[in-house]
């Protein structure tokens, strides 16, 4: 038949299963219970023994966007009905001797849906029932010996060892403290076939991990779950783990027969400790208007926000149109009978004060960079109650802040932080803005705080004038703050009585209701009245006035039903404060309670008992202890749940009545919150074992880490997946069983995900209620005064060069500390994650590298150190493999550019490139030559690039056959972006371009003026990171073209060169936006036309033998058609050898045949 022929389908891609997610270098694909902060990768696998009959099967698998199906373990309809494999599908052999098995559950779920790129990873867990128990010591094998479900690699191999680890068995991982309640849960989800069956009569044990020696033991109890309304209902089969009696010091596993045992975890006095420093750490993260710096957090930036905010105007558009996007649902409050504030002109109460303000400080609200008054009141009043009425709190001075150690309480300092900014959002006439917000859109999500857009502030409400008159009341009367802050005191107080003085104004001028004009929900609960009976509780505390007195008592029973959200969850924002301060007034230092309507203190105080007892009964219905409430589960939904923030009225409630069970609900909450709950995951980030790096939060989204700032909560109940834009629906249609199921749902504390999520962010007061809470059980049970600020780490055994791919290995060290006890968790540029003392690890790329360690010590201490070195190309690797040295000038070039440390043109046609962003020269990475000489263009981030305008008289003559695009590229990231940003582009009009891009969407694409467009994993496959890469783009009379390394990757016939035929004007040559180098930049006027001869003669009716003679080495297009005029192509062909010949079968009409080439 003649030379054999290389032949592609046009558009055709074998295209690789695999996610954006890189496979580092020696990563294994088998599943590692020993290395928790890795995210595993798609193909991923692991068998897991969780019983000695019972196991199941892991796989890790992605998909292609929809409408792509699931291509494995797609073992249920899109109806939901289940389709188990079968039993003989599967090999189980234990110990050499095979055992029959059952197929009895499957459930799958996301685990991993980042918010800025599409990276899709897909847990599925099969369970298999085995005929014989494993006995321990022995080891399970299961094959699939027809290979449809895993390949014979995939080896699905584990040993019964005592001491493996158990997802089954949930502790607290940040610890537990002696001399208070110790429980841990045991419990699993098997997905289809419900919950895990354990033996209570097994019992549990304590085990030291040092010498896996049995130091406790004891039974296990029964705790079912109640509240759901659904059969069956969930978690009845949760058992607990009760070891308080427990008190040595050391590090343990709790461990149940048969099962395993749990992540580890240590016995010490500062275990609470841990938890409150965490939670002011991340605190220090959200401070506005201040640095975030090393020693004491790793997760720096610069002084951020302190430019003045600007007044809003009619011409602000961003503002007008979030105010009448936010208050378009007015009239659902039958009470709000004012105008809607649909735009600045319309608030009742117009700007006094027309110049630019101050309003730098506080914190930021949550995962965005705004401040909100109401919140910010919430929490100064959070803060201010704990420091006034628990005066072990008042004394910590040790949180590890940069105002730690100054004699003044650390707690009382974080209060005046927020109270300091608070004050500043007051208007000449007493009242206060509503909102400090971006001037020009909603959230600054693609900038570090330090980066941030200029802002302004929103117009003045009553909610926010009342909510902030009660927090500067509540701060200035505080004796604390009066010890330490005179002045600011007597200030807050004269801001908050201005405040009130505005109310009674516009209360007088528009009504109770007419007042009041809605912008967002927060604060809208009550409309103003909680925030108005605040406000009159705290000047009545704060003066002794009877007319803050009077005004409270006519407008506030807090045995009124509807001062509840939605009449049953008391103590809610403003009235809850309002309660809370009246009920501790004597002990805060403020009214005497003969000062004080008896009848209305009762009530505050049964109230406040009322709704500690709520908390206790949410916690003792609840399998794990959290503090959910049942009339939640009732409408089965979930969300802005975080564990040890809803403990806050416990500590009220502990207070005023020191019950054991209130402490052991507070102690449920924070356990939950730290690892003790169904999925193992540690609901506050920075500490535990197992942690979600995909939060809703600035800041985490644009650092150069994975895992996220130290400190923050995250909601620790979800009802289901959100729509993302990468995602669309799939996250949630991808889940087995459904959530929404009505009788068998997926199981409702097991749904996590690291997924972007919005029902899981934070707001800085729920930080703070949840520091007072962590502080209050610390400094009343534990030691709680040793002396603590920072301490300034090293890392040893860092090169300050080093070749790529070569091995390090990295510890840190502290001054006059022993970190032997530490959790050190390491970041490093293009690492994942790992936690360890050791970090031994292979950079990847040349180029600036940075690392980073976080050492926590057992009682929350921190130590923190970062460096950077440089890694060189390996001078053993080689070079490009299709270009290897610097091109010469030729006639055919209408620009060169060698980018050694110039930005030129060597051909002298064009001007010079055009620098943007931090587009710069370096020697780093020139690994695409076999003499490595010269420099390279480097790029980091969107927004460093080069450009050029390019004359098109240059481009194109009447001898032009082709205009190509040449480059040499080494991609170590591509860039998330929200549009699209154009990486490598030669662009004269909207159908004259060839261009890489990076999409929003698709990452990488390539695209040919409007005929011509190619996405997918495909593209970033041919196109690999960490390796150097030559890029050809080009259009030719035949259509667009696409080489990678000298190979044909993509070709698509288009008549779009006619576009590029006008010799006037210029077109844009654009490179970078993307993390890595390029080089040798090159752009052709291609005249060389390879001609070829064809020849055909028929071997049978149907058969036609072909040959083409032609340039070896050149991809030839083969066309066919009817009448000359209309032509169909047949294929591409690649010529080995001058000429090839093939067989073809042809339809009879078809007679004519033709082969041009492809640039």
């Amino acid at each position: 038949m003649g030379h054999k022929m290389v032949m592609r389908c046009l558009l055709c891609f074998l295209t690789v299963l695999c996610g954006s997610g890189v496979l580092l270098h020696g990563e294994s694909l088998a599943l590692n219970d020993n290395d928790s902060l890795r995210m595993p990768t798609p193909g991923a696998f692991g068998l897991r023994i969780l019983s000695s009959n019972l196991v199941e099967l892991t796989l890790i698998t992605t998909k292609e966007p929809d409408p792509a199906p699931v291509t494995e373990w797609n073992f249920f309809k899109p109806n939901g009905a289940l389709l188990l494999p079968k039993a003989s599908q599967f090999d189980a052999i234990i110990a050499g001797r095979e055992v029959g098995l059952k197929v009895i559950s499957f459930k799958r779920r996301p685990l991993y849906a980042p918010l800025k790129q599409r990276d899709l990873r897909i847990g599925n867990y099969l369970y298999l029932q085995l005929d014989e128990p494993i006995a321990d010591g022995e080891t399970l094998r299961v094959l699939n010996p027809t290979g449809n479900l895993f390949p014979a690699e995939k080896q699905f191999v584990a040993l019964k060892d005592p001491l493996r680890r158990s997802p089954a068995i949930h502790v607290n991982q940040t610890g537990y403290a002696p001399n208070l309640p110790k429980k841990a849960m045991v419990g699993f989800y098997l997905g289809s076939a419900g919950e895990m069956p354990v033996a209570t009569a097994s019992g549990f044990a304590i085990v030291d991990t040092t010498t896996s020696n049995v130091v406790f033991q004891s039974h296990l109890t029964v705790r079912p779950d109640s509240g759901y309304t659904y059969s069956p209902a969930p978690y009845q089969s949760v058992l607990e783990a009760d070891f308080t009696a427990f008190d040595i010091p050391g590090e343990y596993w709790l461990q149940v027969p048969d099962l395993g045992v749990s992540f580890p975890f240590k016995i010490h006095e500062g275990a609470i400790a841990s938890v409150a420093r965490t939670y002011a750490l991340g605190l220090y993260h959200q401070r506005c208007g201040a640095a975030n710096a090393l020693p004491f957090t790793r997760h720096t930036h610069d002084v951020c926000h302190t430019a003045a905010a600007e007044m809003p105007l009619t011409s602000f558009t961003a503002v007008n149109s979030f105010l009448a996007e936010q208050t378009a649902d007015y009239q659902n409050e039958p009470r709000h009978t004012a105008p809607q504030l649909n735009n600045v002109n319309s608030s009742l109460y117009p700007f006094i004060n027309t110049n630019v303000l101050d309003v730098s400080g506080g914190h930021h609200d949550a995962g965005d960079y705004s401040k909100y008054t109401v919140n910010s009141a919430q929490f100064i009043h959070a803060l201010i109650f704990a420091v006034d009425t628990m005066p072990a709190v008042r004394a910590l001075d040790n949180l590890g802040l940069p105002e730690s150690g100054d004699g003044i309480s650390d707690v009382l300092q974080i209060a005046k932080w927020e109270a300091d900014f608070l004050a500043k959002m007051q208007d000449t006439d007493g009242g206060f803005y509503f909102l400090v917000y971006p001037r020009n859109r909603k959230y600054e999500h693609d900038v570090l705080p330090d980066r941030g857009d200029s802002q302004v502030v929103y117009p003045k409400t009553t909610t926010a004038t009342a909510a902030a008159v009660a927090a500067l009341a509540q701060i200035a009367s505080s004796p604390s703050f009066q010890q330490h802050f005179p002045e600011e005191a007597a200030l807050y107080l004269q801001k908050a009585r201005n405040g009130w003085d505005f109310l009674d104004e516009a209360i007088t001028a528009h009504g109770r209701n007419g007042s009041y004009q809605k912008i967002t929900h927060y604060g809208t609960t009550f409309i103003h009245d909680d925030e108005l009976a605040w406000a009159a509780t705290e000047l009545f505390l704060a003066t002794g006035e009877s007319q803050f007195h009077d005004q409270l008592l006519a407008y506030f029973d807090p045995s009124d039903p509807d001062t509840r959200l939605w009449t049953w969850w008391r103590l809610f924002e403003g009235y809850g404060c309002a309660a809370r301060s009246y009920a501790f007034s004597e002990r805060s230092g403020r009214q005497l309670e003969t000062e004080l309507d008896p009848v209305f203190l009762e009530k505050c105080r049964a109230e406040i008992l009322a709704g500690a007892n709520d908390q206790l009964h949410f916690s003792r219905s609840n399998a794990y202890g959290v503090s959910f409430p049942p009339q939640t589960k009732a409408i089965r939904v979930a969300g802005w749940f975080f564990p040890i923030n809803q403990s806050f009225d416990l500590v009220a409630g502990y207070q005023l009545d020191p019950k054991p069970e209130y402490l052991d609900a507070i102690l449920a909450n924070i356990n939950y919150e730290c690892g003790n709950n169904p999925e193992n995951v540690s609901f506050l980030t920075g500490i535990g074992w197992k942690r979600q790096r995909e939060i809703v939060h600035q800041y985490a989204q644009n650092d150069r880490r994975i895992l996220p700032p130290t400190g923050f909560p995250l909601g620790a109940l979800q009802t289901g997946f959100p729509y993302l834009e990468h995602y669309k629906g799939e996250l949630g249609a991808l889940t087995f069983p459904s959530d929404g199921h009505l009788t068998s749902p997926y199981a409702p504390y097991d749904r996590w995900a690291d997924c972007f999520n919005v029902t899981t962010e934070f707001v800085s007061s729920q930080q703070a209620r949840a520091l007072a809470v962590a502080a209050f059980v610390w400094a009343n049970h534990s030691a709680a005064n040793e002396p603590w600020q920072s301490a300034q780490g090293t890392l040893l055994g860092v090169p300050a060069e080093i070749p790529m791919n070569q091995e390090i290995s990295l510890s840190l060290a502290a001054p006059d500390m022993d970190l032997a006890q530490a959790m050190i968790v390491w970041e490093a540029k293009e690492q994942e994650p790992f936690a360890g003392p050791l970090f031994t690890f292979s950079p990847t790329n040349p180029g600036p590298h940075w690392v980073e360690a976080e050492a926590v010590l057992p009682d929350g201490r921190r130590v923190f150190a970062m460096t950077d070195f440089i890694v060189e190309y390996g001078e053993d690797l080689p070079p490009n493999s299709y270009l290897s040295t610097a091109l010469p000038v030729t006639p055919e070039m209408a620009a060169l550019y060698h980018l050694d440390f110039n930005t030129s043109d060597a051909t002298g046609q064009q001007l010079s490139l055009q620098l943007s962003g931090k587009a710069r020269f370096d020697a780093a990475n020139l690994g695409w030559m076999a003499e490595r000489s010269g420099g390279a263009l480097r790029f980091s981030e969107i927004g460093d690039y080069a450009t050029i305008s390019i004359n098109n008289s240059t481009l194109f003559d009447s001898a032009t056959e082709a205009i190509v695009f040449d480059l040499m590229m080494y991609v170590s990231n591509y860039r998330p972006s929200t549009s699209n940003v154009p990486i490598a582009t030669l662009t004269r009009n909207w159908n004259a371009s060839m261009e890489l891009i990076q999409n929003r969407y698709f990452g990488p694409i390539f695209r040919g003026g409007a005929q011509f467009e190619i996405s997918g994993t495909s593209v970033s496959n041919a196109l690999p990171r960490n390796r150097w890469n030559h890029l050809r783009l080009a259009i030719g009379k035949t259509g667009y073209s696409v080489r990678i390394n000298g190979d044909l990757f993509a070709f698509s016939p288009s008549n779009e060169f006619n576009n590029w035929t006008n010799p006037q004007g210029f077109s844009t040559l654009t490179i970078g936006n993307f993390a890595g180098w390029m080089d040798e930049i090159a752009v052709w006027n291609v005249k060389t036309n390879h001609t070829m001869t064809l020849s055909a003669s028929h071997v049978a009716p149907e058969e036609l033998k072909l040959s083409i003679s032609g340039h070896p080495g050149v991809h030839y297009l083969l066309k066919n058609s009817v009448d000359l005029l209309n032509w169909t192509t047949i294929s591409t062909n690649f010529l080995v050898t001058d000429q090839t010949e093939f067989q073809i079968s042809i339809d009879a009409e078809r007679k004519f045949f033709k082969a041009t080439s492809i640039p």
